[in-house]
């Protein structure tokens, strides 16, 4: 049935400046970029693959602010966070959340944000806690795991 995520949809507001953080910045490539919808209401659609997962970019269809997940739409794993965090700095990538412990997993996590103003949060996985660990409990004592 269903094998693995293919790809996540990601909003871009500027489709070239989009691709290229992806791929200069984050080290995705640019697997294909095209024009679809009506002559009067055109858009940009692209895939940037990492591994075998694709981000589908595409360009809004409606105006303001970004809601619910499309705000927050992206985790990405890292092997050291605060390597990762550093270089992104020096590309001068805004970083929103220096790294800190995470509390839904055991790690650390920061979170950055790209062009079009979408929060990516970065992971560094305790190699204790990689999916799925039944064992892991919260080390915040405001956080309680349910299940």
């Amino acid at each position: 049935m269903i094998k693995r995520v293919d790809h996540v949809h990601v909003v871009a507001k500027d489709m070239g400046r989009s691709i290229d953080f992806y791929t200069r910045v984050l080290g995705f490539r640019l697997v294909r970029r095209l024009e679809f919808g009506p002559p009067d209401r055109r858009r940009q659609l692209s895939y940037v693959g990492l591994g075998d997962m694709l981000l589908e970019l595409v360009q809004p269809s409606h105006e303001g602010e970004f809601l619910g997940t499309e705000a927050r739409p992206l985790g990405l794993a890292v092997d050291d966070l605060d390597s990762t965090v550093a270089q992104l700095k020096s590309l001068g990538v805004e970083v929103v959340n220096d790294p800190a412990p995470a509390f839904s997993f055991g790690g650390r996590q920061a979170v950055i944000r790209d062009p079009s103003g979408l929060a990516i949060e970065l992971r560094e996985w305790d190699p204790v806690d990689l999916p799925p660990n039944p064992d892991w409990e919260p080390e915040r004592s405001d956080v309680v795991r349910l299940s």
